[in-house]
């Protein structure tokens, strides 16, 4: 598979780009919830060597473009959520979209906006 390239891309309040490793703190702190763990497939206990792993394998899933991984940010940095397509088929034209929001960041239709950001972005750039 072709690597993946993984923009920045806002709708001029939230912003949507790659996992990095100076996430891995904020990451931690938001998996915390255990709502979280509960409807995703993200461990609990959360700890930080889980967003670390989680920030190499979303790079090398990229490279291999097996998986498009975002994080979410607010203006001021804080972290909302992540978002990402994985299980990309670009044969079958098929993606799987998994998501969480993090608890103070619910019910501000993050991942609605996020959606329709990389949809956007999907239906500007063609066909990936």
């Amino acid at each position: 598979m072709r690597p993946l390239a993984i923009p920045t891309l806002t709708d001029g309040e939230l912003t949507l780009r790659a996992p990095r490793p100076d996430d891995a703190d904020a990451i931690t702190a938001a998996c915390q919830d255990p709502e979280i763990p509960r409807w995703t497939l993200v461990p609990s206990p959360y700890r930080r060597e889980h967003a670390v792993e989680y920030v190499a394998r979303t790079a090398q899933e990229a490279r291999t473009g097996e998986t498009a991984a975002f994080l979410a940010f607010d203006g001021d940095g804080r972290l909302l959520g992540s978002i990402s397509l994985m299980e990309i088929d670009r044969e079958r034209g098929y993606g799987e979209i998994g998501y969480w929001v993090a608890e103070e960041a619910r019910g501000r239709g993050v991942a609605t906006r996020a959606l329709r950001a990389g949809c956007g972005a999907r239906a500007t750039a063609g066909r990936a």
